[in-house]
């Protein structure tokens, strides 16, 4: 018999948690939390998740454990990328006030448990891993997430539900994580905390300041464990290991060249994997795995796009050959500090001709190292400060000499003649040029009228927005709109349906939706007809072609739902339309702890499922201009796209293609009858249904209390 929990403990087979999850059975376990498989009831039909828990010993030891939980599941709603684990929901159980957090349910194993069973991986398959890898740190980084604890162990490969059974990697646990406010580029240490083979050394000392480049350190040493199956630290590859050991190896000793071995391909060499390095790993490998910060790679977007290039190259071949050295050149080290010697002065005369490259340069593709100290950039070389060791400077000095490259030849007096001919002629044309300008000079420009648009509406600039479903992406350019600054309001539509006859709207006083209970219908039924005559309140209960009806006694339509997103996100690529912060109390109007007590209230079944733990004050709609809200506001001064009403757009929910094109409206099949419909509301319990990329098909005859809409239009030249 299924029992309820009352208390904190640790959970069982067939508990009940919340009144809704009930468990199947433990996934695992940390110092933190633990995550359980769960089946959870809801409308009727069934779903399987994971149900993650703080640990009843941490919620009493940790006064702030609640808080660290909230933080981790802030970070996890931020990051937009499929390589990231999808959050379900998050709560607050009201018998234990203990906080859950929901998340979809992974089927597979762990990158550790691919690599310890299978060995090394091919140059080809790291290259995969490595670029979706790369996406949730491109995608946490531009969030202002940093993750922290970054590991195999983190790193899940997930089956896919497809023919093939193909698998998907998603970054785990972000118990760890930072955000990075917008009015910030670091985030303070709080614990000491990670694991510690493959955490950063600036992680280890209490208040420091860490940035993106946090997460490179460990980037830098999976893909030398992916690639080799062994892991760059001796420590690790010791069968007598000791912590103290490996922290030693990490902090205090001397990473340069009395290790003997600090090249990743030598140290791949010693043991007994050194073919398994591609050409140029080292030099990628010398920017992550160093103890100064600012000289790895700023963020994993860079430097996962750098990692890229190395493994596309390597995965042309079948075999992966060591790396063959550069003649006369100074090894890499990882923390020597520069010296004199190692940096020449560009406007000193080389003592000899430069030796040439022991292989010669493809010349389709430059390689992304010319040789130790050198980088191909457009045809010039950037000469690091210190080429015997990128790792410990990031600053460079500007020359066009490079290893490979014959100086120029000496100057001649047929060279100087050339020049000054050159010169000459060059003056004579400018001459000519300007005669005949005189003649034939053109009507001063000016400049046409800035656009504007009717009143009500923001002017959103052209430019391109891109368009997601699930790995799918579509860039889509539009010209400049109008949109309406708020949602279309009670008293708006009222006036509409006052005009009566061929231009009166149809009024908004009925529900429908498919597949709802009669009770659920005359809730929403009760609620809009309440509304009614309450100008300030967005109108709702309205179907697709009354909303697009109304646009149209405007001289206005609805939007597609590229202009939505566009005017939502406008060209930061942010999360939501406040920017990356999580959704709150205080920045949209969605379901916080009122929906709970007004459910209780009404006799509505009560969901415990929440979108904050606070309460907004607004069980249901908002005044459409409503200072509380005021935070929920695009970069175009858009307001309420986020919460409120969820909104009509235009187009049909046709499946996103990849690729890039104009905007157009998408028309309807036989098939894709539904609408789009963007945006979060007063019912929203989940994150993800609040960002401005979200997107929801829904037949347009769906009449619910929780759907409005806004009117675009063309700009007035």
């Amino acid at each position: 018999m299924a029992a309820n929990i009352n208390t904190p403990r640790v959970l069982r087979p067939g508990d009940v948690f919340a009144g809704r999850f009930t468990v199947v059975g433990e996934l695992g376990a940390g110092g933190m939390g633990i995550v359980y498989e769960a089946r959870e009831l809801r409308d009727g039909l069934e779903r399987k998740l994971a149900l993650k828990l703080m640990s009843p010993a941490q919620l009493r030891k940790d006064v702030r454990a609640a808080e660290h939980f909230q933080r981790e599941a802030d970070a996890m709603i931020r990051v937009h990328s499929e390589h990231v684990v999808r959050v379900e929901g998050v709560g607050v159980d009201e018998s234990t006030k203990q906080p859950w957090l929901t998340m979809e349910l992974l089927d597979g194993e762990t990158l550790g448990q691919r690599v310890e069973r299978d060995g090394a991986l091919t140059a080809d398959v790291a290259r995969g891993l490595a670029r979706e890898f790369g996406h949730a740190l491109k995608a946490a980084h531009g969030a202002g997430v940093i993750h922290r604890d970054l590991k195999p162990g983190n790193l899940f490969l997930a089956r896919r539900e497809d023919v093939q059974r193909s698998t998907v990697l998603k970054v785990l646990d972000f118990g760890l994580a930072g955000i990075i406010n917008a009015d910030q580029s670091r985030v303070q240490n709080t614990r000491v905390a990670g694991s510690l083979a493959w955490t950063a050394p600036e992680q280890g000392i209490p208040d420091a300041r860490v940035g993106p480049e946090v997460d490179v350190w460990p980037l830098g040493l999976l893909a030398f464990w992916m690639l080799t199956g062994r892991h760059d630290w001796r420590a690790m590859n010791a069968r007598d290991m000791t912590d103290l050991m490996l922290m030693r190896e990490i902090t205090i000793d001397p990473l340069d060249a009395s290790r003997g071995d600090d090249l990743a391909s030598l140290r791949a060499q010693a043991l007994g994997v050194g073919d398994r390095i591609p050409p140029h790993f080292d030099a990628w490998f010398a920017r992550c795995v160093v103890r100064d910060p600012k000289a790895r790679w700023r963020d994993g977007g860079e430097a996962s796009d750098a990692l890229d290039v190395v493994l596309e190259r390597a995965s042309r071949t079948s075999s992966v050959a060591p790396p063959t050295p550069v003649p006369d050149a100074p090894p890499v080290h990882h923390g020597h500090p520069p010296t004199r010697e190692h940096v020449r002065d560009p406007t000193a005369p080389l003592a000899e001709p430069p030796k040439p490259l022991s292989a010669p340069l493809p010349a389709a593709a430059p390689p992304l190292v010319a040789g130790v100290g050198a980088a191909w950039v457009d045809g010039t070389v950037d000469v690091l400060s210190d080429p015997a060791n990128p790792r410990a400077s990031p600053a460079r000095e500007r020359t066009v000499v490079a290893p490979g490259l014959a100086p120029p030849p000496p100057r001649t007096r047929r060279d100087l003649l050339r020049g000054i001919a050159i010169v000459v002629g060059g003056v004579a044309v400018a001459l000519v040029v300007l005669r005949v300008d005189r003649f034939f000079r053109a009507p001063p420009l000016t400049h046409p009228p800035a656009p504007r648009c009717p009143p009500g509406m923001t002017l959103v600039s052209a430019g391109s927005v891109d368009l997601h479903e699930g790995s799918t992406t579509r860039r889509v350019s539009s010209r400049a709109f109008c949109i309406d600054t708020y949602e279309v309001s009670q008293a708006d539509y009222a006036r509409c349906v006052a005009a009566g006859g061929d231009r009166g709207c149809a009024p908004a006083n009925d529900a429908w939706w498919q597949g709802a209970a009669d009770a659920d219908k005359a809730r929403h039924r009760e609620r809009c007809a309440n509304w009614t005559g309450t100008g300030a309140y967005p109108i709702a209960c309205v179907r697709w072609d009354m909303a697009q009806y109304y646009c149209q006694t405007r001289a206005a339509r609805l939007p597609t739902e590229a202009q939505w997103e566009r005017a939502a996100r406008g060209d930061d690529g942010r999360s939501f339309p406040w920017g990356n912060d999580a959704p709150s109390a205080r920045r949209m109007n969605g379901c916080g702890e009122e929906c709970l007590r007004e459910a209780h209230a009404s006799g509505a079944p009560a969901a415990t499922n929440v979108l904050y733990l606070a309460d907004d004050g607004w069980p249901y709609v908002t005044y459409v201009t409503h200072g509380l809200f005021a935070g929920d506001r695009s970069p175009f001064g858009v307001v309420g796209l986020g919460g409120n009403v969820q909104e009509w757009t235009a187009d049909c929910a046709a499946p996103i293609t990849e690729g890039s094109a104009r905007d157009r409206l998408v028309t309807c099949t036989e098939d894709t009858r539904a609408r789009v419909v963007r945006g979060g509301a007063w019912s929203t319990i989940e994150a993800d249904a609040a960002k401005a990329s979200f997107r929801l098909p829904v037949l347009p005859a769906t009449q619910r209390a929780d759907l409005g809409f806004r009117c675009a239009a063309d700009v007035i030249p």
